[in-house]
């Protein structure tokens, strides 16, 4: 191996490094739309954060979501229509 192997091979672990962190912040920066409508479905609450750790941001299998409001982990948190349908859930999930 000669030098500029090494110094390959480091600036790809560093890379790789920095996208591991760089990811989630950009996914929490700038949610979707998709994000932006999903709720907990047992107390409707928005407050929720998925598992940055998961594999499932990079594409493999699904993430396990918290909801901070009630404490719910779950591989399901449903996703509203529209705000509308947002809105009415959740009236219905406070009555209960």
């Amino acid at each position: 191996m000669n030098l500029n192997t090494i110094t390959e091979i480091i600036v790809l672990i560093l890379i790789i490094i920095a996208l591991y962190y760089i990811i989630p912040y950009l996914a929490k920066k700038f949610p979707t739309k998709e994000s932006r409508l999903r709720f907990c479905p047992k107390c409707g609450g928005q407050n929720i954060s998925a598992n940055s750790k998961s594999f499932a941001l990079f594409g493999m299998g699904s993430p396990e979501y918290y909801c901070r409001d009630c404490k719910l982990k779950s591989v399901i948190f449903p996703i509203a229509k529209d705000e509308k349908e947002l809105i009415k859930v959740q009236k219905k999930l406070r009555k209960k």
